[in-house]
């Protein structure tokens, strides 16, 4: 199985700006690049807090359990 690269905008939770998939790629390089013009789309046009990234997908059809510790 192939890398997957998942480019995902992560939105303001303070002034309620959503969170959106933007793609999933086979190459980071086309990922980031879709982040990087999203980034400068938004920086001219600022709505809220956003954070640009891109995840790595290690595989599909299994739960990721995330632990949160006290």
């Amino acid at each position: 199985m192939y890398k997957l690269y998942v480019a995902v905008d992560v939105g303001c939770i303070d002034c309620g700006e959503k969170t959106s998939v933007m793609g999933v790629f086979t190459e980071f390089n086309k990922a980031q690049k879709v982040c990087d013009e999203h980034e400068e789309r938004q920086r001219n046009n600022w709505h809220g807090k956003h954070s640009f990234e891109v995840h790595e997908v290690y595989d599909i059809d299994q739960l990721v359990r995330v632990e949160y510790d006290d």
